[in-house]
């Protein structure tokens, strides 16, 4: 068995989680998210710790689908893995949260304790956060691609926290698209009238992908 450790350097509300390693091919700096996890912010946090585990191979220790092997040296290699996605996980997550979860097992324990804790408690009042900015949003003096990348941005976080998630193309999910289309050109309509909102709209429209 190879050895393997890690270290960790703290800057500017930043951890950079190092590993050295000759059993496995990973990143050997990990930053999973400039600002830790505080409690608020779950969506984005977990899909940026979803999107760096997964640039590393190890996305299987947060869902459960990499098993733990029987025989002691694939036991040796998946604890030693486990415990890099632990440290990742614990160290992307502010101090006086952390404790709570230091002596869980495994990865997934800490992935799926904080997602019961987090993921539908903000879901509300986030999402009436993200509308208000949406409706307070105004052109004025932000350039067209700014306020394309700033419309568009706060349209697929509103969309992360919808319920309804599709698999497949069908009628229902087409009128479930038209709908949300609608509402985005009631949106512009309730804002400040000018003549540019519908280029404004259209501009963005083409930029936007449904979630």
């Amino acid at each position: 068995m190879q050895e393997s450790g890690t270290s960790d350097t703290f800057s500017n509300n930043r951890v950079v989680v190092t590993e050295v390693t000759q059993s496995v091919n990973h990143n050997t700096s990990l930053q999973i998210k400039p600002m830790k996890f505080d409690g608020t912010s779950y969506l984005t946090w977990s899909k940026a710790c979803m999107i760096s585990i997964r640039g590393n191979k190890l996305a299987g220790y947060l869902t459960g689908k990499t098993i733990c092997p029987k025989d002691e040296e694939g036991e040796e290699n998946w604890l030693t893995e486990d415990a890099l996605v632990m440290s990742w996980l614990l160290h992307s997550i502010e101090r006086v949260l952390s404790p709570q979860y230091m002596m869980m097992d495994s990865a997934k324990d800490i992935w799926q304790a904080i997602a019961r804790q987090y993921s539908e408690r903000n879901n509300y009042a986030q999402a009436y956060e993200i509308r208000q900015k949406i409706r307070e949003l105004k052109q004025g003096e932000l350039s067209l691609p700014t306020c394309s990348s700033t419309m568009t941005y706060l349209w697929q976080q509103l969309d992360s926290y919808r319920t309804f998630r599709h698999t497949t193309a069908s009628d229902d999910l087409l009128a479930f698209q038209s709908d949300i289309e609608k509402e985005r050109v009631y949106d512009f309509c309730e804002r400040e009238k000018g003549d540019n909102d519908l280029d404004v709209y259209f501009f963005i429209k083409r930029k936007v992908t449904y979630i």
